[in-house]
């Protein structure tokens, strides 16, 4: 049983993740949805996470500021935090990995390459 947050501005983004993670097959049971870093931080607050899946560049607060966030709370140190973002590449991207980001993934992407980074992070290997 594996909890997924979305954290993305665009609702139609998060749809399309969602979907992505779906057609893959992997062992998730619960996608939750965020629009926004406070948002995330939020939900975060109100119910057990697996994994963080979140755009950089959003209002209110973007991914970076979510990501450390994320790092500066003890319990959720450990939590996976996975930037799906135009910004695969460069200084956001980089500023992503040293806030504390576990690894990145640029739009845009395939079911496959969902799959790939979700396996790693999930307790059973791919199929």
């Amino acid at each position: 049983m594996t909890t997924i947050l979305i954290v993305d501005d665009s609702r139609t983004m998060r749809k399309v993740i969602a979907n992505r993670i779906a057609e893959c097959g992997l062992p998730v049971t619960t996608i939750l949805e965020a629009q926004h870093g406070r948002d995330a931080l939020d939900i975060l607050s109100a119910k057990p996470v697996d994994i963080v899946l979140t755009d950089i560049n959003m209002p209110v607060m973007n991914g970076l500021d979510l990501i450390a966030n994320i790092r500066a709370n003890l319990a959720w140190n450990d939590l996976p935090v996975l930037v799906v973002s135009t910004e695969g590449t460069g200084p956001m991207a980089k500023e992503a990995i040293i806030r504390g980001a576990n690894n990145l993934l640029r739009k845009p992407f395939t079911a496959e390459n969902i799959r790939d980074l979700l396996s790693v992070y999930l307790s059973q290997p791919l199929q």
